[in-house]
C-alpha cells in the first residue's frame, strides 16, 4: 500500500517544486476530495506547519470534497456556515496565519492573484487539472516548514454553527462517561486498496476489545455500516447509544462518496439518495458524530480521519483496532 502511494506521488513529482520558496506565496490553498474527517486532519497538518507565519493565509475550500460529488446545484456558503465555520479565537487571531473559509473571498483571491497562491495536495492526482486551469502553483507538502506546533490547532479554529450546536445540545447526554466506538468498515463496498480507511476489518475485531469492558459500561457507536450497529445492539443489549441520522443501506459504501467499484445499480441508487439528502445534510450528520465521539471518555477506533478530531484534536485517549494496510 505504501509503495503504491509512493509510486503515485513520484509519478506527479514533476508537478511540484520540492524546494519551493514559500516566501513568494501569500496563500496556501487546501481543496481535498475527501470526507470531513480527512479534510480536518489535512487542515490541521498544514496549520501546525504554517500557522506561526503571519505573512501567509490558509484558504480552506470544501467545495471539492466528496460530499458535493455530482451535486447539480449552486454551492451555498450560508448553509455550510449553519453547520460550522473556521476562525481563530479572538485571543489567538493575532498570533497565527489568517484562515479563510468563505468561498467568495477564496474565489476573489484566486482570480485576482493566482501567482500568489500555492495549493497543497495530499492526493496529487485528484485535482491537478483544475489547478492548472486556474494557473495555481502546486506545493509539495514536504516543502512546507517543519512542524512548528506539536498540539492540534483544530479546537482553536473549528466553531459549531447554530444547526450543529443545537443537535449537539440535544444528543450530548448519550456520550456521558461512555466508550466511543468508531468502526469504519466500508459498509460492504468492494475494498479498494487505494483507500486505507476501507481496510476489511470484521466486527469481531472490535468485539474482542469491547468484550473486555464490564457490563455496566455503555458505548456510543459511530459507524458507516448498519449491520455493525445491529450486531452491537444484539451483543450488548441496553448498552448502545448512537446519533439520529440516516444510514445508507448495507453494501452501498460509506455514503460520503460514490465508489467507482460499486455495482452499477447500487452506484445509481446511492447517488440518487445522496442527491435527495444533499451534501449539507451529509456533512451535518458526519460532523455531529465526530463531535459526539470527542465528548466520550475513551475511544475505540480503526485508523480513519473521522476519529482524528476526537483522538488528536481533543486528545481523547484511544485504542486502535487494526493497523493501516501495508
Amino acid at each position: 500500500m505504501i509503495a503504491q502511494k509512493l509510486k503515485s506521488l513520484l509519478s506527479h513529482r514533476n508537478l511540484f517544486s520540492p524546494k519551493t520558496d514559500l516566501s513568494k506565496f501569500s496563500y496556501i490553498y487546501l481543496m481535498q476530495p475527501d470526507g470531513i474527517g480527512s479534510q480536518l486532519r489535512f487542515l490541521d497538518l498544514v496549520l501546525t506547519r504554517v500557522a506561526p507565519n503571519k505573512n501567509v493565509s490558509v484558504l480552506f475550500d470544501l467545495r471539492q470534497s466528496e460530499y458535493f460529488q455530482g451535486w447539480p446545484h449552486t454551492f451555498r456558503q450560508k448553509q455550510l456556515n449553519e453547520i460550522f465555520s473556521f476562525q481563530w479565537d479572538s485571543s489567538e487571531k493575532d498570533n497565527y496565519s489568517k484562515l479563510i473559509f468563505d468561498t467568495s473571498e477564496i474565489d476573489h483571491i484566486i482570480s485576482s492573484q493566482p501567482e500568489r497562491v500555492g495549493a497543497v495536495l495530499f492526493y496529487p492526482e485528484a485535482r491537478v487539472n483544475k489547478l492548472k486551469e486556474k494557473n495555481i502553483h502546486l506545493i509539495d507538502y514536504e516543502s512546507l516548514p517543519r512542524k512548528q506546533i506539536l498540539s492540534s490547532l483544530l479546537p482553536k479554529v473549528l466553531k459549531p454553527g447554530p444547526r450543529l450546536a443545537e443537535l449537539l445540545l440535544q444528543q450530548k447526554w448519550k456520550t456521558h462517561n461512555r466508550i466511543g466506538i468508531h468502526a469504519r468498515l466500508g459498509n460492504g463496498a468492494p475494498w479498494d486498496p487505494q483507500r486505507a480507511q476501507l481496510r476489511p476489518l470484521e466486527p469481531e475485531d472490535f468485539f474482542k476489545v469491547l468484550d473486555r469492558y464490564p457490563k455496566e459500561k455503555h458505548f456510543f457507536v459511530c459507524t458507516d455500516t448498519p449491520s455493525f450497529l445491529d450486531k452491537c445492539q444484539q451483543r450488548y443489549p441496553d448498552r448502545i447509544y448512537f446519533s439520529e441520522r440516516y444510514y445508507f443501506p448495507e453494501s452501498y459504501g460509506p455514503g460520503h462518496c460514490v465508489l467507482w467499484n460499486l455495482p452499477t445499480e447500487a452506484r445509481s441508487l446511492l447517488q440518487a439518495k445522496r442527491l435527495e439528502l444533499g451534501p449539507y445534510q451529509l456533512i451535518l450528520d458526519a460532523t455531529v458524530d465526530m463531535f459526539l465521539l470527542s465528548y466520550c471518555s475513551y475511544v475505540v477506533c480503526n485508523p480513519s480521519g473521522f476519529s482524528y478530531y476526537a483522538t488528536h484534536g481533543k486528545s481523547v485517549p484511544f485504542t486502535q483496532v487494526g493497523p493501516f494496510p501495508k
